[in-house]
């Protein structure tokens, strides 16, 4: 279960929508790559010199 805060329209209200994401499913795959992805920008940001990438890796990022 993730807890996300929201924004709707015309409410002065804090609003918090829950997400169900079953196991194995395309959305918790899209969740396992964003984190990925984060992980790689903060890898990248903290210092270039202490970057190693597969070649797998190298290959997904210039596809």
């Amino acid at each position: 279960m993730i807890e996300t805060p929201v924004h709707r329209i015309g409410q002065d209200k804090n609003v918090i929508a829950l997400k169900f994401i079953t196991k194995d499913s395309i959305e918790e795959k899209i969740l396992k790559l964003q984190e990925r992805k984060t992980q790689l920008e903060e890898d990248i940001i903290a210092g270039a010199g202490a970057l190693r990438f597969s070649r797998g890796e190298l290959a997904f990022l210039l596809e």
